[in-house]
């Protein structure tokens, strides 16, 4: 029942914030950390079997699979009956990219980042930057921490970034001029 009322809802409700509070105060999946984000609605069809820390946030379009449905078709043709389920565990500081694929039995640590697109098929254990698939690490979590502030510095709209609710009307007119200009080109 809840799944169905979470399907719906999510048809609904497209703020991921929004989205993660609803499905921490339901009790959805086995444990859920504070200020998450979740932008997908693909979040497998064994939610006791995924595990959240906190900060974690997944882009559209991720895919958590807790299990492998192929055993049943095996099953069929063999006349018996098998099983394969798994886990999936996420640790605290988590970003996870669009179109990202999440297989059973894997435990992604703290401080990490999939990017878009890549299937993760066995843990990631130490922080960084991850991609492809296979996934593969392009540059540490501190490395890229460190990008990220000296890219954000350079746009001409990083002085409002510190209030953006207050700021929210102007700082989309500069990202559109900004991006309008680079189009431009």
């Amino acid at each position: 029942m809840k799944r169905i009322l979470v399907m719906l809802l999510f048809g609904f409700i497209r703020n991921g914030y929004s989205r993660a509070g609803i499905l921490k105060s339901i009790g959805y999946f086995h444990s859920f950390g504070e200020n998450n984000f979740i932008a997908t609605p693909f979040l497998g069809t064994e939610p006791k079997h995924i595990s959240f820390g906190s900060n974690v946030w997944l882009a559209t379009r991720v895919s958590l699979i807790t299990h492998d449905v192929s055993v049943h078709m095996i099953g069929n043709r063999e006349k018996e009956y098998f099983d394969s389920v798994g886990f999936i565990k996420i640790e605290n500081n988590v970003f996870i990219g669009a179109n990202v694929v999440v297989l059973p039995n894997v435990r992604i640590c703290s401080n990490v980042i999939i990017g878009a697109g890549a299937i993760v098929s066995r843990s990631v254990l130490e922080s960084g930057v991850y991609v492809g698939s296979p996934l593969k690490k392009i540059a540490s979590f501190d490395d890229y921490v460190s990008s990220v502030k000296k890219r954000s510095q350079e746009f001409p709209w990083c002085g409002y970034l510190h209030d953006r609710k207050q700021n929210k009307v102007i700082l989309r007119k500069k990202r559109e001029q900004y991006i309008s200009t680079k189009l431009n080109d």
